[in-house]
């Protein structure tokens, strides 16, 4: 069951908040007292988040699904994907 803080609780707490996502990657829901789910947000470690921008990239261009496709197949070279995807990146980033 994930953590569901108010506004005015996820303010009070913010400084233990952010101390507890970053230490158990674990996410906190903030969301009205009667559990509105419309108006929610989510608080997460910087880390969680750029890990799921990642992987979203790495789906999105089908990186992925090859590496999981091919994770046992002694042809493809691990480091020279892995260099390939950095590449890629860094590529898109500029």
């Amino acid at each position: 069951m994930p953590d569901i803080y108010t506004p005015t609780k996820a303010r009070q707490n913010l400084y233990h908040l952010l101390k507890e996502v970053n230490a158990n990657s674990r996410p906190v829901f903030i969301t009205k007292a009667n559990g509105d789910e419309s108006t929610a947000g989510v608080l997460l470690s910087k880390r969680d988040w750029e890990a799921q921008q990642e992987t979203m990239a790495l789906l999105a261009n089908g990186q992925l699904q090859f590496a999981l496709a091919h994770e046992n197949d002694d042809a493809v070279d691990v480091d020279d994907l892995q260099k390939s995807v950095d590449k890629e990146i860094k590529d898109e980033t500029k």
